[in-house]
C-alpha cells in the first residue's frame, strides 16, 4: 500500500509539472520612437489559443496604433490610438503572427509600450494528464482516486494561479503608469520652482541696488531715480 501511495504521489507531481508548463508567456517593454513602426513576431501552434495584452506606459497622450497579421499576411486586429487592450486568438492558422505597434502619427513623442503574449496549452496537457500513469503499470484508481478528480483539482489550482498572475500584471501596469506620471510631475515642480526662485533672487537684487542707489550721490542710477522724483514733485 505505501508503494501504491508513493506511485500515486508521483503521478500527481507529474501532473502538477505539466500544468505548470501549460502556459507559455512572453513579456516585453519596448520603446516605439516617434514616426516609427515596430513589429514583433509570435509563432503559434495550430489550435493552441494565445492572448495579446498591451498598455502604453508613457509618452504623449498614452496612445498607440496596433495591427496584427496572421501567417497569411491578413490583418486580424487593427486599432487606432488605444491606450490598452486584450485580444484572444484561436490560432486556426499556424505560423508566425506579426504584431506591429505604430507610432507614426507622433512627431516628437516616443511611446513606452508594455505587452505580453500568453499561449494557453492547458487543454492539450489536460488530455495527456487524463491518460497519465507510471509506465502504464499503476493507474491512479488503484488507491481509490480518480484521474478526473485530480484533473479537476489541478485545473482549479491552475485557474487560480492564472488569476493571480493576471491581477499582479494589472497592478504592475498601473504602478508603472503612476510612477511615470509621478516622475513627470516631480520634474515639472522642480523646474518651475527653480525658475521662480531665480526670478525672486533677481528681483531682490534689483530692489537692493535701486534702494542703495537712492542714497548714493555718485550713483548714476540714483541720479536718474532722484531726477524723476524731483520732476514728479515739481
Amino acid at each position: 500500500m505505501p508503494k501504491e501511495i508513493g506511485l500515486c504521489l508521483l503521478v500527481v507531481l507529474q501532473g502538477c509539472m505539466r500544468y505548470a508548463l501549460a502556459q507559455a508567456q512572453s513579456t516585453l517593454t519596448v520603446q516605439i520612437p516617434a514616426g516609427r513602426i515596430e513589429c514583433f513576431y509570435h509563432t503559434a501552434t495550430q489550435n493552441v489559443p494565445f492572448e495579446l495584452e498591451y498598455q502604453v506606459i508613457s509618452g504623449g497622450e498614452l496612445d498607440i496604433n496596433l495591427a496584427v497579421r496572421n501567417p497569411n499576411a491578413q490583418i486580424v486586429i487593427q486599432e487606432h490610438k488605444k491606450n490598452d487592450n486584450l485580444h484572444r486568438f484561436d490560432a486556426a492558422v499556424p505560423g508566425e503572427y506579426q504584431i506591429c505597434f505604430d507610432n507614426s502619427f507622433s512627431t516628437f513623442q516616443p511611446k513606452l509600450v508594455f505587452f505580453e503574449v500568453f499561449e494557453d496549452r492547458k487543454e492539450t496537457h489536460a488530455a495527456e494528464f487524463h491518460q497519465l500513469g507510471i509506465n502504464g503499470q499503476m493507474p491512479v484508481d488503484a488507491v481509490g482516486l480518480k484521474v478526473e478528480d485530480l484533473q479537476n483539482s489541478l485545473g482549479k489550482v491552475h485557474l487560480n494561479l492564472e488569476k493571480v498572475v493576471k491581477s499582479q500584471t494589472v497592478v504592475r501596469h498601473f504602478e508603472a503608469v503612476d510612477r511615470v506620471i509621478l516622475e513627470s510631475n516631480f520634474d515639472k515642480v522642480n523646474t518651475y520652482s527653480g525658475i521662480q526662485t531665480a526670478v525672486m533672487v533677481v528681483v531682490g537684487v534689483v530692489q537692493v541696488v535701486m534702494v542703495r542707489s537712492l542714497f548714493e550721490e555718485r550713483s548714476k542710477i540714483g541720479r536718474v531715480l532722484r531726477g524723476k522724483q524731483a520732476r514728479t514733485f515739481t
